[in-house]
């Protein structure tokens, strides 16, 4: 499993970025909430990462911080029908708070007391 990526980043549109890493480029997709705190372009970067294995296709996904990261798994694991474009569209619409009140307010939790 490749965990992380470090290294200059090349390139950055609204959907992904591409990565040197010692002479390798890779591409990966990423959510709007990641785009808007990558540096400039060939500047360092370091993104956790989640590698989607499919039949017909490997992909990587690249995640600014850890919740980020965190999120887009529950979403993959936990919510059936819930793909990784899905997830995705998710985490690039609503902030990890945000989404985390909507679920509470959904369920009839209460998010600002502590639950006995």
């Amino acid at each position: 499993m490749i965990a992380r990526i470090s290294g200059v980043l090349l390139e950055s549109s609204l959907t992904g970025v591409v990565i040197e890493v010692q002479g390798i480029a890779y591409a990966l997709t990423v959510p709007l909430s990641t785009i808007d705190k990558l540096p400039a372009l060939q500047q360092r970067v370091s993104l956790h990462t989640h590698l989607h294995v499919r039949e017909d296709a490997l992909q990587l996904f690249g995640f600014f911080s850890r919740e980020e990261l965190d999120l887009f798994r529950i979403l993959l694991g936990a919510v059936p029908g819930v793909g990784p474009k899905l997830a995705l569209n998710v985490l690039s619409s609503l902030s990890i708070k945000t989404f985390c009140a909507a679920v509470a307010a959904s369920r009839g939790w209460r998010t600002s007391k502590k639950r006995m």
